[in-house]
């Protein structure tokens, strides 16, 4: 017998054959509600509606046509308290997942502690600050081919090589993932210090992306470490849905959903809202086979709180890819869009660019790119500049967070493993400044005598490395925030500074700045705008005074 499918105004009636209804569901049912609902259709003449159109899928030798209304819902409730029939509710839960806090140890560090020495690993650049001074990358390259299987220091590379950004290093394990890193290191793609002094290997194991033991972890820990492992056993969009669920924002929030799911298992009252949303979402995305992959998603959470061992949190890792692979990248990125935009982590993106002006990666987003007009045709300011203070709240121009637009910030982010890309007469464009563009930039010339423009605050350099086409003076603090993806702890505005090409022209690298996240940790600020990244070397520079700033007249 197939289910009827009745969509209410305050949740989704299914009736159908006893026992067809998966556990996962039966348990996220509201069956108090279910008789309110059904004593109410006689009233309701939408849900008498979609019930007349589906009553032949319960009854096919019966018409609806001549049955009154009462009768048929008198003739559910009898079949359903016979058993001769089944039901469940699941309603539109409000899903007010409490902030998690706790750090989960996904970081971008890898932490290898071996006999008296820890190894750290990082993207170029990416090291912490208080240990570059211990940066080897020859001698780390060389103690990691030296690291032999049945070592401890190759299970904790077999469990944290996922933090590093590129496809192989989720592909591989054990030697090959040991050589691939070591190769790395050395042609400068990582950066790998040698921690041989104890107040420095203390240091590192105070990190919160330092490894822990697991009996340590809490529940969320564990699922979030679960889920990051997972991405080793995925491809595809499945893969790319999954990454951007473990990244630092997403990560806090997603294994704080995932730990009320497992919970709302052994006490159906205090995660039910969780756990209807959960259900009623995979009902709506896939059918009967997404709510019986909901099934496998939910053991695999479980498997993971439940875990006291490495080889345990592994196996749950497994269980987690092969649930992910049943639910499918359109579920993943429906539920990432369902509970993400509820709550944001507190970390923020630390990647793509940054605000300060100061030409590094994190610190010299500030051009203004948007291609929208807010005061179009007015002159610049001519009032002394009026700086904003560098702030974590939402931005102006900020916008809810979709599966679309976190998609696009991974995979900007993935672009850094590419960089840096070259080409004859160009300044080279390191792979930091690559992931800030939504898609690989173009090398460009431009003429002389073109303006370009640079919005700054008052930490900010003039001659940073960000810059747009596009006038500050025609558009509002929003317009910009949201095409340049700017956010407000990078840079508080205030002022732009107006920079006309030179007669020899200047050399650029062109493109779309790609999207951020918010620095509330739940927005999105969308990217789109007009962005040029222009080194500032004996190739390609801009020669601006600090005094020729201008104001934009934006109220800060």
């Amino acid at each position: 017998m197939r289910f009827i499918e009745i969509r209410l105004s305050n949740g989704l009636l299914l009736v159908g054959s006893p026992g067809a209804f998966p556990g996962v569901m039966n348990k996220a049912a509201d069956q108090q509600q279910l008789r309110s609902v059904l004593r109410s259709f006689p009233r309701n003449s939408a849900a008498m509606g979609q019930l007349r159109r589906q009553w032949r899928r319960l009854y096919p030798a019966q018409s609806s046509a001549t049955l009154p209304a009462q009768e048929m819902v008198r003739l559910l409730g009898r079949e359903l308290a016979a058993a001769r029939l089944a039901a469940a509710f699941l309603r539109d839960a409000p899903c007010n997942i409490a902030e998690a806090r706790f750090s989960l140890g996904a970081g971008p560090v890898v932490h290898v502690p071996m006999a008296g020495f820890t190894l750290l690993i990082a993207s170029k650049g990416q090291l912490p600050p208080e240990f570059n001074r211990y940066r080897n990358n020859r001698g780390g390259a060389a103690m990691l081919r030296q690291v032999a299987q049945n070592d401890p220091a190759a299970a904790a590379i077999d469990n944290q090589a996922a933090r590093l950004p590129g496809g192989t290093v989720k592909r591989i394990t054990g030697l090959p993932l040991r050589q691939h890193l070591a190769w790395a290191i050395e042609s400068g793609a990582h950066d790998c210090a040698i921690l041989d002094q104890r107040i420095a290997i203390s240091q590192a194991a105070a990190r919160p992306d330092a490894p822990r033991d697991v009996m340590q972890m809490s529940s969320a820990e564990k699922i979030g470490e679960a889920m990051s492992r997972s991405t080793k056993h995925l491809r595809g969009d499945v893969l790319v849905a999954v990454e951007a669920m473990v990244e630092p924002e997403a990560l806090v929030i997603m294994a704080g959903v995932f730990a009320a799911v497992a919970l709302a298992q052994l006490n159906p009252v205090s995660g039910a809202a969780v756990d209807t949303a959960i259900v009623a979402l995979a009902w709506y995305s896939a059918g009967l086979a997404g709510v019986l992959a909901l099934s496998d998603f939910i053991d695999a959470t479980i498997t993971a709180t439940g875990a006291a061992s490495e080889a345990e949190l592994n196996e749950a890792a497994k269980s987690y890819s092969k649930a992910f692979v049943a639910l499918g990248a359109m579920l993943l990125e429906a539920m990432m869009a369902k509970f993400l935009s509820k709550k944001g982590g507190k970390s923020g993106d630390k990647g793509g660019g940054g605000g300060s002006g100061g030409g590094g990666s994190k610190g010299a987003k500030t051009a203004g790119n948007d291609k929208t007009p807010g005061n179009a045709g007015s002159s610049p300011a001519k009032s002394p500049p009026r700086f904003g203070k560098r702030s974590k709240s939402t931005e102006p121009g900020a916008r809810r967070a979709d599966a679309k637009t976190l998609r696009e910030i991974r995979r900007a982010k993935l672009r850094k493993d590419h960089g840096p890309l070259k080409k004859a007469g160009w300044s080279d464009i390191p792979g930091d400044h690559v992931k800030t563009f939504k898609s690989y930039p173009e090398p460009v010339e431009l003429k002389p005598g073109q303006k370009i423009y640079r919005v700054l605050d008052s930490e900010s350099n003039p001659n940073g490395g960000y810059w747009t086409t596009e006038n500050p003076a025609k558009m509002t603090e929003a317009d910009w925030r949201s095409g340049a993806a700017v956010k407000g702890e990078w840079n508080g505005d205030g002022a732009y500074v107006e920079y006309e090409v030179p007669k020899e022209g200047l050399k650029v690298w062109s493109g779309e700045a790609a999207p951020q996240m918010s620095s509330d940790g739940k927005s999105v600020l969308g990217g789109g705008g007009n962005q040029m990244w222009i080194a500032q070397d004996k190739i390609s520079a801009t020669h601006v005074s600090p005094d020729s700033v201008i104001s934009t007249g934006w109220s800060n």
